[in-house]
């Protein structure tokens, strides 16, 4: 008679990324900073947080997108394996009052872990998140020196449900890029097919050779907000956790194109803004005027690059500081 065996879950190696993920996450004390400070959506901790945060982890780490998939990700990896977290073999859960059995290693049922981060306020996640994280890893020399930070908006494309919260239609080309149809003729703006989603601004932190990334802070909005107020309020609880000094140099969509706020993120946080200017605007059209008053302004960035620097430009209305004003062809 033949025997039909399911394998749950598959690791090629003795010690695999997730274990080696744990195992760095133990050494910088990141789990008793969790449960210290983690939004937690319960009154009672009868299961220790940083053990539900781990089980995340793990379930994000092995690329599953089923909760029903945790117990036999947890049988899997070297350290799980062989230490269970020192406590796989509990008799009935954490509080000791689960009468259905568990297998070895089934610490946690799926549907705890589902529900406890369901139930975790979205708000609070966010500002756990973008401040008290944000200073822990800082304390962790995660921000390199160079300080340079990426500024970016994007759009979150989402299956047509209206049960999901605060989601609203925009219109979208085939690159899922936002397209302002109010002033363009009937016949044209219907080629854009209004799509259900979200607004993100991300803060993200980056190594000048693109080789190391950290998302510094993040925040997920309606579709039709504006990215300006949000990616500039990211930045300021930014600066006020981490402190002034990190942030050396923004690069921002043109999104977030305000003379207000370079201004002020020059002034008060000494922070450098590398930004692209709209086609009309006087501070490219001056910086194209003065290009014209040089003999040999063309400056050889590449064989294919060159660029002219016009500096101390004023033009850009409400804009207080001198800006340095780069053409490229």
């Amino acid at each position: 008679m033949g025997v039909t065996l399911d394998i749950d879950y598959v690791d090629e190696n003795s010690w695999g990324y997730p274990d080696k993920f744990f195992v760095f996450l133990l050494s910088i004390g990141f789990f008793k900073f969790v449960e210290d400070s983690y939004p937690s959506p319960r009154t009672r901790k009868n299961i220790p947080l940083w053990i539900l945060v781990d089980l995340m982890f793990q379930l994000k780490l092995g690329a599953s997108n089923s909760f029903y998939k945790l117990p036999g990700i947890l049988k899997s990896g070297a350290i799980l394996t062989r230490t269970n977290f020192n406590i796989g073999m509990v008799e009935g859960g954490f509080n000791k009052k689960n009468s259905h059995p568990r297998g070895k290693g089934e610490i946690v049922n799926h549907d705890t872990l589902r529900k406890y981060f369901k139930d975790t306020n979205a708000e609070e996640l966010t500002g756990w998140y973008n401040k008290i994280l944000s200073k822990f890893l800082s304390s962790k020399r995660v921000i390199l020196k160079e300080g340079i930070f990426l500024l970016d908006g994007s759009v979150i494309c989402l299956p047509d449900n209206r049960n999901y919260q605060n989601s609203q239609y925009l219109p979208l080309d085939s690159d899922k890029n936002y397209v302002d149809t109010g002033k363009m003729p009937p016949s044209e703006a219907k080629k854009f097919k209004s799509t259900l989603c979200y607004k993100m601004a991300n803060l993200l932190h980056i190594s000048r050779d693109k080789d190391y990334f950290v998302f510094a802070a993040n925040r997920i909005t309606e579709g039709k907000s504006h990215e300006k107020p949000v990616g500039e309020k990211l930045v300021d609880d930014f600066v006020a956790s981490v402190g002034k000094g990190k942030i050396k140099t923004l690069i921002a969509d043109r999104a977030f194109l305000d003379g207000d706020m370079i201004s002020r993120f020059k002034t008060d946080y000494g922070i450098d803004i590398l930004i692209p200017l709209k086609k009309n605007m006087d501070a490219g059209l001056d910086a194209k005027g003065l290009l014209k008053l040089e003999e040999a302004p063309w400056k050889k960035v590449d064989s294919t690059t060159s660029c002219y620097m016009a500096k101390k430009i004023r033009s850009y209305e409400g804009c207080d500081i001198d800006l340095n004003v780069i053409l490229v062809r």
